[in-house]
């Protein structure tokens, strides 16, 4: 048997086991539903320390299981543990779910899309690598940037875990308690209506400075390291 078939069917044989474990949650989030009413329930039975840690293990099954239902998720808890241990709760999940998304895509992913991609692999890996450590947290810290897709793209490249690790303890939660502590003060009834979100900045004005700081911030830190690299 050729010895340079056998890495290659190992490379296949890891993605496809990454892309069965991408099916198996497209299928589960489309079959599956979420009690709200039972988690809520569920929830007002602990601590609030205790209610965050427990919230922290559902969030991560729903990431991996119902990936679609974390917003959800996001405002429950914002409502019945409050902005800070739902802070607490998802910055903890997010943590973890960056560690299993990482290393998901480094060990199962990344071989077969260098060797399909190949000299475009190599530039993507480049192009996220020279963006170091700053540009990533960066990133991490724009709210419109999905922390799955980041913690996938980022564990097909070449970047220290280590390095992604630290950006994900440190750039998570200033993101995480902006988005809480404006759904805490909205509730449930946003999503079915979402004017609400709007009424609350604008009768909430320490909200919507505190709102407008953060994005313009984030916009301003951006583009400087952006012009930092064309110089």
């Amino acid at each position: 048997m050729d010895s340079s078939s056998e890495p290659k069917g190992r490379f296949r044989q890891r993605f496809a086991i990454l892309l069965l474990f991408l099916i198996i949650i497209g299928i589960s989030n489309y079959y599956l539903r979420i009690d709200l009413e039972r988690i809520r329930f569920f929830l007002e039975g602990f601590s609030p320390w205790l209610g965050a840690l427990i919230f922290a293990f559902i969030y991560v099954l729903a990431t991996i299981f119902l990936p679609l239902s974390k917003d959800i998720l996001k405002v429950v808890a914002a409502v019945y543990l409050g902005f800070i241990f739902s802070s607490l709760g998802i910055w903890i999940a997010e943590i973890v779910n960056a560690v299993l998304f990482f290393h998901l895509a480094r060990y199962l992913g990344r071989k077969y899309v260098e060797k399909r991609l190949k000299g475009r692999a190599r530039a993507i890996d480049e192009k996220i690598s020279s963006s170091g450590f700053k540009g990533i947290l960066i990133l991490r810290l724009i709210p419109l940037v999905p922390y799955r897709a980041m913690d996938l793209l980022v564990g097909l490249t070449s970047f220290s875990f280590i390095q992604y690790f630290v950006i994900v303890v440190i750039g998570s939660p200033l993101r995480i308690m902006w988005i809480q502590y404006v759904l805490a003060g909205v509730g449930i009834g946003v999503f079915k209506n979402p004017a609400l979100l709007v009424n609350f900045m604008a009768e909430n004005k320490l909200a919507f400075i505190w709102s407008t700081i953060y994005l313009i911030a984030v916009i301003i830190v951006a583009f400087r390291l952006k012009f930092k690299k064309r110089i």
